[in-house]
């Protein structure tokens, strides 16, 4: 059986260009666009380009993104509307640190275990099996 780590690696590096590049064009659009309107066409845009990939893993899983909605609301929520509205408010501040790290310390800090959490889930796992609201 062939290693996952170099395929594990190059995506946590495509992972940190992508938020680095995500950084850069909101502060670049941030002139003329709103945050909460740059969060929202952001995940609108990635939502209608993923949707042709995903969607027959979405209808696979259905029932139990059924059973967990509430949890992948939360999740939604957090980890996608209110992490990238205050990405995008954070960004325009002249004299300020590009890094949304610095403006809101507690935001990121949970990105890695919850990574980590996900990978080390056996396949046919529930996310409640490993993470309770």
């Amino acid at each position: 059986m062939r290693s996952a780590t170099p395929l594990a690696y190059s995506l946590m590096a495509c992972a940190a260009l992508l938020w680095a590049v995500n950084i850069v064009l909101g502060r670049a659009a941030s002139v003329s666009v709103p945050p909460i309107g740059l969060s929202f066409w952001r995940w609108a845009i990635a939502f209608a380009f993923f949707l042709p990939f995903v969607l027959p893993l979405v209808r696979q899983q259905w029932p139990v993104a059924r059973r967990e909605w509430r949890l992948l609301v939360l999740l939604g929520l957090l980890g996608v509307a209110v992490f990238h509205t205050f990405l995008y408010i954070a960004v325009p501040s002249p004299g300020k640190p590009l890094s949304v790290i610095d403006k809101e310390p507690w935001l990121s800090p949970g990105h890695p275990p919850v990574v980590e959490t996900l990978l080390q889930m056996p396949p046919g796992a529930s996310l409640s099996d490993k993470i309770r609201v």
